[in-house]
C-alpha cells in the first residue's frame, strides 16, 4: 500500500481524525510540516493529499496533488468560487449575487429579495465578515460581494470525493440554542446532523457537479434547498471538519481510489 502525506492549512481537528483513521487502519500517513517542510514530494510510493492549503510549497511541479492548490485557491474564495461556477456553465447553481452595490440594492428596491448578505471577507468562514441589511440605506458600499437572500426550505453540506458522494448531513438547530435564521453557523446556534436526514439525487448530483467545476478531486459542499426544490451553492469547503463516521467514509475512498 502505498504512503499518504498531507499538505495542510493550519491546525485541523478533522484532518487530525482522518489521519488516526488511516493510522489505525495500517496506512503510513504523515502531516507535513509546513511552510518550512523540505519535501519535495519525489517518491512515487507516496500520494500527496492537499487538505485546504493554496500552494504547492517544495512540491515538485511534475508530482500530483491530490485537491490541485490552484482549485483549492479558487474554492477558498467565495467570489471566485461563482465567477468559476458561471465559468464552466453552473451559474444556476450560485444564489444571485454581484460585486455592484447599486444592484444589490435593486434587489430590495424590485422585491426580488428582502435581505441582502454583504460581505466584506471573502476567505472568510463561520459567518465572519458578513454584514445583513433589509434596507438599501443599510447596504455598505465598496464590499467585494453581495448575495441576495436564498428562501431556503433545509441546507446541507455534501461531502464528495472521487466523483462520489461519500457522506452528507444536514444542518440544524443546536438543541436548547437561540439560532440566528440568517446566517447559520456553529457560532450562531447550527450544527451539521447526520441521523435521520436525506438527501435528493439532484441535490447529490449538484455538489458533484459543483466539485468537478472547480476541479477538485474533494470537498464538502454547503449547499441550500429552495422552496423550488432548486440547489443553491454556498462554498465548497477543502479542509472539512469531519468526525465519526464521515472521516470512516473518507478514509474508505482515500484507500480505494489512490492506496491500492
Amino acid at each position: 500500500m502505498k504512503k499518504v502525506r498531507f499538505l495542510r492549512y493550519g491546525v485541523s481537528n478533522g484532518l487530525n481524525n482522518l489521519v488516526e483513521e488511516l493510522h489505525n487502519r495500517g496506512v503510513d500517513a504523515k502531516r507535513l510540516r509546513l511552510p518550512s517542510s523540505s519535501y519535495t514530494g519525489r517518491l512515487n510510493s507516496h500520494v500527496v493529499i492537499n487538505w485546504g492549503r493554496s500552494n504547492r510549497d517544495n512540491i515538485k511541479e511534475n508530482k500530483r496533488i491530490i485537491n490541485n492548490p490552484t482549485s483549492v485557491r479558487t474554492a477558498s474564495n467565495k467570489l471566485d468560487t461563482f465567477l468559476k461556477l458561471r465559468e464552466v456553465g453552473l451559474s444556476s447553481l450560485t444564489p444571485t449575487w454581484s460585486t455592484s452595490h447599486s444592484e444589490a440594492a435593486e434587489w430590495l428596491r424590485s422585491g426580488e429579495t428582502d435581505l441582502v448578505y454583504c460581505r466584506q471577507l471573502l476567505r472568510a468562514s463561520g459567518g465572519r465578515g458578513i454584514r445583513t441589511s433589509s434596507t438599501i440605506a443599510g447596504i455598505p458600499e465598496g464590499f467585494p460581494l453581495y448575495v441576495a437572500k436564498v428562501d431556503v426550505k433545509r441546507e446541507a453540506r455534501v461531502h464528495v470525493m472521487g466523483g462520489e458522494v461519500i457522506d452528507f448531513a444536514q444542518k440544524k438547530k443546536r438543541r436548547g440554542e437561540d439560532a440566528n435564521p440568517e446566517i447559520r453557523s456553529y457560532s450562531n446556534g447550527w450544527i451539521f446532523a447526520r441521523e435521520g436526514v436525506d438527501i435528493p439525487e439532484w441535490v447529490k448530483e449538484a455538489a458533484i457537479n459543483a466539485v468537478a467545476g472547480l476541479g477538485l478531486d474533494f470537498g464538502a459542499v454547503d449547499i441550500g434547498i429552495d422552496q423550488q426544490n432548486i440547489p443553491k451553492i454556498y462554498e465548497i469547503n477543502t479542509a472539512p471538519g469531519i468526525t465519526g463516521t464521515t472521516v470512516v467514509s473518507y478514509a474508505d475512498k482515500i484507500i480505494e481510489r489512490w492506496l491500492v
